[in-house]
């Protein structure tokens, strides 16, 4: 079976909200903690030795986007760059 045709046997079963919902609970977001936390279970269960991040969404203010920006900077990188990883090709 397919990608697309799995998700949209997903959506059918659980709901454009729901699937909505179970796809946002797997993206890192909320306090830094809970980033941090997030992309440690992301590295942990995938081997994941990099992160691709967005920080704004569906039409985001500027302002607020920058804010995520900031925030993760400050807050939760300065300890990611604290694990190992190997270097991505």
């Amino acid at each position: 079976m397919s990608p697309i045709a799995r998700s949209v046997r997903f959506i059918a079963k659980h709901g454009i909200d729901g699937a909505a919902a179970d796809f946002a609970q797997l993206m890192p977001w909320g306090t830094p903690d809970m980033v941090l936390e997030k992309l440690a279970f992301i590295r942990k269960t995938i081997d994941a030795s990099a992160f691709m991040l967005n920080f704004s969404y569906a039409g985001m203010p500027y302002d607020e986007a920058e804010r995520n920006l900031k925030c993760f900077a400050k807050h939760v990188l300065p300890e990611v760059k604290k694990w190992e990883a190997e270097a991505v090709s």
